[in-house]
């Protein structure tokens, strides 16, 4: 997770649900660092997938065992073999700019 104004809203965003009766969490396709630790200071859950590529599927199992339990998974950045997992998993809401190709590839939208 780099350092930039993405992930500075992203923490923003996450810091606010505090207190609400949202649940958040973070996945991180890559290493975590600086806003990742933020929001584990949070006591916010934070997942470290250690992607290598984005269409390395070696972190599906962790991936799909960790989105499983949220309603909604966002995609802040392109990853296109985890968004097509995410789409893949039943009653949840996937989000993000492409997320209705992604869907549809997946068969989820007719």
């Amino acid at each position: 997770m780099r350092i930039g104004g993405a992930e500075r809203a992203l923490y923003q965003l996450i810091r606010t649900q505090r207190g609400t009766e949202y649940l958040p969490a973070l996945t991180v396709i890559s290493e975590g660092g600086l806003y990742a630790e933020k929001v584990a200071a949070l006591g916010v859950r934070v997942f470290e997938l250690n992607q290598r590529r984005p269409t390395d599927l070696s972190v599906r199992r962790l991936f799909q065992a960790t989105a499983s339990e949220y309603d909604l998974i966002h995609f802040h950045d392109q990853s296109p073999a985890l968004m097509y997992l995410a789409a893949r998993l039943k009653n949840h809401d996937l989000s993000t700019p492409i997320g209705a190709a992604i869907m549809s590839i997946a068969g989820h939208v007719a």
